[in-house]
């Protein structure tokens, strides 16, 4: 993104689609007996859209 922005003109638009993946795809925790995602895509997904 920061290479992107580097090259942007005024009123470039960089699409970002915000898309649920199976929690094996997901950045989780292992140190449990079953994997726990570290953080909330839901919560995180919201604010991309606010942005």
């Amino acid at each position: 993104m920061s290479y992107w922005l580097n090259e942007a003109k005024s009123g470039d638009v960089l699409p970002l689609v915000c898309e649920p993946v199976p929690l094996d795809y997901s950045i989780t925790h292992y140190s449990n007996p079953s994997p726990t995602e570290i953080s909330n895509r839901w919560e995180q997904a919201i604010v991309f859209k606010r942005y």
